[in-house]
């Protein structure tokens, strides 16, 4: 990350569940550089606060003898986390292959708050680490990342484990002149959480001209399979900098036996 950008989600799903997602990074101040960084290249933190409703339950009451007392609507639940991130990178030569490598290293610590059916609450913390390698010459990156490292949410007396996961994936991104491809990109993951289930994922990127994007992606969990297809636009030099940009995306998620998702983000760098 080199310049400031502030970046903002909407998710709507089936069942009335919405969530929304907004975050700030900035480059390390200069002040705080060259003890932050780890070789003196790039450092960055960010900030971000998620919230999301689990739509509506219809609750039937009953009298102390078992008789019906009558109906109401109440929320289904509340997610909110708030997140602290820092990230850094640097360059180096391998010894072994002769090839130009970028590494980053990051993080991030969590605050969770959940809430059922109006009744119930939990609070939790997690943290995230994560690496990726960037072959330079060939576009070729590849990424490690444990997810919720932290203790478990406690409703009352029942216990619900973090979804600890562990992600490794790879990804490709070469410009292609002759297919108008400026970047083309393709990269695929699988995760594994703490019963050993996997979900894998791959998906395509074309972008012509760095300013229009078309993108398609699939996933298997063992359970069902989902399809992706979604665009973007980015519109350089359009911010508080030259160099800055905006950039629009919207992606539909198409779920076996789920229904759909659609997903609306923008984001601003300047």
């Amino acid at each position: 990350l080199r310049q400031h950008q502030v970046s903002t989600m909407y998710l709507k799903e089936a069942l009335d569940i919405n969530t929304g997602y907004l975050a700030y990074g900035t480059p390390a101040p200069s002040i705080l550089h060259k003890f932050l960084s780890t070789t003196g290249d790039t450092a960055a933190f960010a900030a971000s606060v998620l919230m999301s409703r689990l739509g509506k339950l219809e609750l039937l009451e009953t009298n102390p003898d078992g008789t019906f007392a009558g109906e109401r609507t109440i929320s289904a639940g509340s997610d909110s986390v708030f997140s602290l991130a820092y990230a850094s990178s640097f360059e180096s030569d391998s010894t072994v292959i002769d090839i130009e490598q970028e590494h980053s290293f990051g993080g991030s610590a969590r605050y969770l708050k959940s809430t059922r059916a109006e009744r119930y609450s939990a609070q939790s913390v997690a943290f995230d680490i994560g690496y990726i390698n960037l072959w330079k010459r060939t576009g070729f990156r590849w990424s490690l990342l444990v997810k919720n490292i932290g203790p478990d949410m406690t409703y009352k007396e029942a216990s619900e484990p973090l979804p600890f996961v562990v992600v490794a994936g790879g990804a490709w991104r070469k410009d292609i002149p002759a297919l108008g491809a400026e970047p083309f990109i393709a990269a695929a993951e699988v995760d594994f959480d703490r019963e050993r289930k996997k979900t894998a994922r791959a998906g395509l990127e074309y972008w012509m001209k760095h300013m229009a994007a078309v993108r398609a992606g699939y996933q298997r969990n063992g359970v069902s399979n989902a399809w992706t297809l979604g665009g973007g636009v980015e519109v350089p030099g359009f911010s508080f900098k030259r160099d800055g940009h905006m950039r629009f995306d919207y992606a539909l998620m198409l779920q076996q036996n789920v229904g759909s998702k659609n997903i609306v983000s923008f984001s601003i760098d300047f």
